[in-house]
């Protein structure tokens, strides 16, 4: 069922944070200009642009300090067991964070050691941030037993089982992305002695930091294709046969990349494009704002 209302899905990126509408709007912010911004000036600059949006579905850093959807006004740490951990912190997310209080919002889950639904994966602490939430609610479209690799700054891949996100493989745990990338023993080593931080380890361990950048769409394409593989083995145990592969990312709308994914997998790949995660944000808040009391597995608290 749709509504002729319109709803808008926050996809917080590594480079970028993305808004995107079911009525098909697209905008971006870099995080240098969220920086940049004050508050006040970023509120205003929503409420020009979606003063007609009923619910946002906004997705926020790790998202590891809570389990399911639940009203940002409502939320503690900004939904962050701690704050820090990977990637580049810049404070322009934080920012539209708190100017996202001021509309209709709901604050979308990590996965995490908390929510995982296969328990196994509870050996790691953290699975994937929410925007891959709103990937693979997008990604249903293409069936309801799914694999799905988010490849661009850093590599994170989600298996979805009767349209519910079972596990996931978080970009600090195996495949590279472009820039960021698992720690490796040349990393800790670098860690011990003082060299580095652990979080600068993670954000300059990806493919780029070794190869060119036509050497590096190959690497890439082979860990991703490693990682989707490796998925394989938990739709296997779960007795699942016939399922979708898809990529979504930066990298799903470089052809090369995808036609290597392709061959290495032998298998159809589907691209998804860089502005999935955003769309299916915006399809989330449309669903909660509808009555749904849960999506892909995990509780609706709004």
């Amino acid at each position: 069922m749709k509504v002729n209302e319109s709803f808008a899905g926050i996809d917080h990126g590594t480079t970028g944070i993305r808004f995107a509408t079911t009525d098909g709007r697209r905008f971006e912010f870099s995080r240098e200009e969220l920086r940049e911004m004050s508050i006040l000036e970023i509120r205003g600059k929503i409420e020009e642009m979606f003063s007609d949006v009923k619910l946002f579905a906004l997705s926020y850093s790790m998202g590891d300090g809570i389990k399911g959807f639940e009203n940002i006004k409502y939320v503690k740490n900004r939904g962050l067991k701690e704050t820090g951990g990977a990637g580049e912190f810049k404070g322009g997310g934080t920012k539209l964070f708190e100017a996202m209080k001021s509309f209709p919002c709901v604050l979308i889950p990590g996965i995490h050691r908390e929510n995982f639904l296969d328990p196994r994966f509870k050996v790691f602490s953290h699975g994937a941030s929410p925007e891959k939430i709103g990937l693979a609610f997008y990604a249903l479209k293409h069936g309801k037993n799914l694999l799905i690799s988010d490849c661009s700054s850093n590599t994170v891949t989600l298996a979805v089982i009767d349209e519910k996100l079972i596990g996931a493989i978080d970009a600090c745990i195996f495949s590279p992305g472009w820039t960021q990338g698992p720690i490796d023993l040349e990393a800790i080593r670098r860690i011990d002695r003082g060299e580095i931080t652990a979080e600068r380890a993670f954000s300059t361990g990806g493919v780029t930091k070794i190869f060119s950048k036509d050497e590096a769409i190959g690497v890439l394409a082979f860990f991703c294709a490693m990682e989707i593989e490796a998925l394989k083995v938990l739709m296997r145990d779960y007795r699942i046969e016939e399922y979708s592969i898809c990529i979504g990312g930066g990298l799903s709308e470089n052809k090369e990349f995808v036609d290597l994914v392709t061959s290495l997998l032998g298998t159809e790949v589907i691209p998804l494009g860089k502005w999935a995660s955003a769309e299916g944000c915006a399809e989330i808040a449309e669903k909660i704002y509808l009555g749904a009391k849960e999506i892909l597995g995990f509780p609706v608290n709004f």
